[in-house]
């Protein structure tokens, strides 16, 4: 039996500096997922006490106009879930405008400081082509969730993450009643990306305003090269969690010998040319201006 949430625009938190607490949304989230674990449904045990470490170098399931959350049956964190948008229409893993207002609902309805929504497009480690989200509560401040951005597009407040050779189109939503605006400008930037075979990724997470001190949701598109044509790395991979600041180990051995630059090496690689960043940076702000 499927269990509902009201999304209340009058209940949202923007805050990453708030404490780690939970409100009515997170403990129906967190109960249904210890009901899903208590069944076994997960492909493997549930770990929650994994090891962790900083770098310092029914019915209603017929209805499509319903979005689902589901859990990931095979987390990367306890509580990992799986946004699934009008999950009857069967749509790709290509990134729709209610898809991210659907991001942001999530990640703003929870009391919780340190929770992010995502997407890999394909060819950005999108595991499965069938359209969904990642949602999850880190163990603590992504970079992300701070980082100053330079200012990209005036007109259509949009910022630039160019603190790292990969780049990222950043948003900031101050307020709910912007989530469509600023969801339609996010995917004609995916939307171009995906119809020029740009391997991009996407993130959602509470933070600081890019221009003011004010609390906001922010945006990030990443737009990369693909893992098809681009190197995969065996030690370190680069999905939209990972370009966010929160890095996941395949194994002990990579757990306890990466260093930081070894990681900023590996994720700088993932640049596009600078001649190319340059040919798509043009042309959304030629989009923006539209």
């Amino acid at each position: 039996m499927w269990k509902h949430f009201k999304f209340d625009p009058n209940s949202v938190n923007f805050s990453c500096f708030t404490d780690e607490k939970f409100n009515e949304f997170d403990n129906l989230l967190r109960c249904e997922w210890e009901h899903a674990v208590s069944q076994g449904l997960f492909m493997f045990t549930i770990d929650y006490n994994a090891k962790q470490r900083i770098l310092d170098d029914g019915d209603d399931e017929q209805q499509t106009d319903k979005h689902l959350i589901i859990i990931n049956a095979a987390p990367i964190r306890p509580y990992h879930v799986l946004l699934v948008p009008y999950r009857k229409l069967e749509q790709p893993q290509v990134v729709t405008a209610d898809c991210i207002v659907f991001g942001c609902e999530f990640v703003a309805a929870s009391a919780h400081p340190y929770l992010v929504a995502g997407l890999n497009s394909l060819c950005a480690y999108a595991s499965v082509n069938h359209l969904h989200l990642h949602g999850m509560y880190c163990p603590g401040r992504m970079f992300i969730q701070t980082l100053k951005c330079s200012v990209f597009h005036t007109k259509s407040n949009c910022y630039l993450l160019d603190s790292f050779q990969p780049q990222a189109f950043a948003f900031e939503v101050k307020h709910i009643d912007e989530f469509n605006k600023i969801s339609q400008d996010v995917y004609r930037i995916t939307n171009y990306l995906t119809l020029n075979n740009i391997a991009h990724n996407v993130a959602i997470v509470k933070g600081d305003s890019f221009s003011s001190a004010n609390n906001v949701l922010r945006i990030f598109i990443w737009f990369r090269q693909s893992i098809t044509n681009g190197k995969k790395f065996e030690r370190c991979n680069f999905a939209f969690l990972e370009l966010g600041g929160f890095m996941t180990m395949p194994d002990e051995e990579v757990y306890n010998t990466l260093t930081e630059s070894e990681m900023c090496q590996h994720m700088n690689a993932l640049a596009l040319s600078v001649e190319e960043q340059k040919r798509i940076k043009d042309d959304v702000k030629n989009l923006l201006d539209n």
